[in-house]
């Protein structure tokens, strides 16, 4: 093998190596990305102080008063306190799922946006 054959054999070797390393960065990267919500747990169990927390509203426990709003999101293990100042969804409701995305402030979740989940089928209405 000459010298000029070397080199570009060097070469293939950077650029291969440099490819793979690339797409493990990519696959890691969304890899991270794909956990949109995290439940309750799991949420206070990786010590994040900000990110998305998805769960149940806890049946009483929704206080609203104008703008000012307080509730309990919970996954049936942990309960943790949330307080938000905005409009909610039209059909946010104690005991229905909800994702809320905020910060943790000493002891409660402090929202910034509440998004409402409803059920993925549509029913028709039938009149008889």
């Amino acid at each position: 093998m000459n010298q000029l054959h070397k080199k570009r054999s060097i070469l293939w070797l950077g650029y291969i190596v440099a490819i793979i390393v690339a797409l493990a960065l990519i696959i890691d990267a969304i890899s991270d990305g794909m956990d949109l919500y995290k439940s309750p747990s799991q949420f206070l169990a990786s010590r994040r102080d900000q990110g998305y927390i998805g769960g149940v509203v806890q049946p009483s426990s929704l206080v609203q008063i104008g703008q000012d709003v307080s509730f309990n999101i919970t996954d049936a293990e942990v309960s943790i306190p949330v307080s938000y100042h905005g409009a909610l969804p039209p059909i946010f409701k104690e005991g229905g799922d909800a994702i809320i995305y905020g910060q943790m402030a000493g002891d409660h979740f402090e929202a910034q946006k509440v998004l409402a989940k409803h059920d993925q089928y549509y029913k028709v209405r039938r009149e008889e």
